[in-house]
């Protein structure tokens, strides 16, 4: 095997593939190592390669100039580091003798130990299956706006529970809700809980269909640079798979086989107070008090919390450091609305919160969600979950929180 190539387009290629290669390896698919290996395919003047590791996998291609066509497993980490530090105006030449292979880009000269392809796991089918025709798509397929897929992950990734507790495998992705004229998107760590809808413009999505993607994929779709093929490819009469095509690369990705809480049954469908607040100012007031947030020398940095003081002219956000006797305290002001007519908590109430929970919220919230940067705040009772949302014509966005006991 013998080929050329820019090294700018071999590290995009690298780039994708390395998100396949697992930190930390399952040593029961893989006890030397080998779904650390990316399989390099050189023919018809295209690099082929692919990444997996049992739970994703990647495929994508670059055109080279090919001087012999050829099949090795070349070290994943080990490639990716080498193609990074290379000058992306250079070339690079790749020779495989025997189990070495060679890289020769502009001063630099590597010598990697490869494998032969026979020790590989086998290709999942639906990998290498044609890539949909976008002109036309069947029942089996759906088209994503860059966009829109972005904003499903990029609203609930970070609400996710990414533990490692059997009885919560569920809780580690996000629940995608096709609805056909929209998709939801939902995540919870049960904590809180996020909810972001997407609606369709020209093409409608999959109907009546709901799907558990693991977070490492949710990641990927955060940083998509076109717009995606979705593909649920079934095994055994289950949804097992989906395959997203973006461009000439193909990501498919296991399903999390857990069924999703029922979150629809714990949104509030009514409140007694709600708060509508800007939300530059209540970030700016956030971030003035979050230093003298402290729990304990034992805890968590996500685990400080702030005290939010409502009355019907102001909110104040206040943190403590009760071993060091330490205080502060930030207001601003928001839109006080008594929704009964005497209400124990008409004169003002305190409810406290996680900074972490609203911090990441607010965040994410950007202009195209709100109506004049302001958020909603729904209250029953000061200890009961909190109903958040942008204020704007259509509830793309809510979050559910948690009030903390103190």
């Amino acid at each position: 095997m013998k080929f050329r190539t820019q090294v700018a387009a071999l590290q995009g290629l690298v780039s994708k593939l390395i998100l396949a290669i697992t930190t930390k390896p399952h040593l029961e698919l893989s006890t030397i190592g080998i779904l650390e290996h990316f399989l390099f395919t050189v023919s018809n003047g295209k690099l082929t390669a692919v990444g997996m590791d049992g739970e994703l996998a990647i495929k994508s291609s670059i055109d080279i100039d090919v001087m012999e066509e050829g099949e090795i497993l070349i070290p994943a980490k080990k490639m990716h580091d080498v193609v990074r530090v290379l000058n992306a105006n250079d070339d690079a030449e790749f020779t495989l003798n025997d189990m070495d292979v060679t890289i020769t880009s502009g001063q630099s000269k590597y010598l990697l130990r490869a494998m032969d392809t026979d020790m590989y796991n086998e290709v999942p089918d639906a990998l290498n299956a044609e890539k949909p025709d976008i002109e036309n798509l069947t029942e089996e397929n759906t088209l994503i706006k860059k966009a829109k897929i972005q904003n499903l992950a990029e609203k609930t990734y970070f609400a996710t529970a990414n533990d490692k507790n059997e009885h919560r495998l569920n809780l580690n992705g996000v629940l995608l809700q096709f609805r056909g004229t929209y998709i939801n998107a939902v995540a919870t760590d049960s904590f809180r809980l996020v909810r972001q809808t997407e609606f369709a413009d020209e093409t409608e999505f999959f109907n009546d269909v709901n799907i558990v993607v693991p977070l490492r994929t949710i990641e990927i779709l955060r940083k998509v640079d076109e717009d995606v093929i979705l593909s649920i490819k079934q095994e055994n009469d289950k949804q097992q798979y989906l395959r997203i095509d973006v461009g000439d690369t193909v990501i498919l990705s296991l399903l999390i086989d857990f069924n999703f809480p029922n979150y629809e049954s714990i949104i509030p469908v009514t409140s007694n107070i709600d708060v509508e607040l800007d939300i530059t100012d209540f970030l700016n007031a956030l971030k003035k008090v979050a230093p003298f947030a402290f729990v304990s020398r034992q805890s968590k940095l996500e685990d400080r919390y702030c005290s939010l003081t409502m009355s019907p002219s102001k909110m104040v956000i206040t943190t403590k450091n009760e071993e060091l006797g330490e205080s502060a305290e930030s207001s601003l002001p928001i839109e006080f609305i008594d929704r009964t007519e005497d209400s124990a908590y008409s004169d003002g109430f305190t409810a406290s919160f996680k900074i972490k929970y609203l911090e990441e919220f607010f965040q994410n919230i950007t202009p195209n969600d709100t109506t004049d940067n302001i958020a909603k705040m729904h209250f029953t009772e000061p200890t009961k979950s909190v109903l958040i949302r942008p204020k704007s014509e259509q509830d793309v966005l809510t979050m559910i929180v948690m009030p903390v006991r103190v």
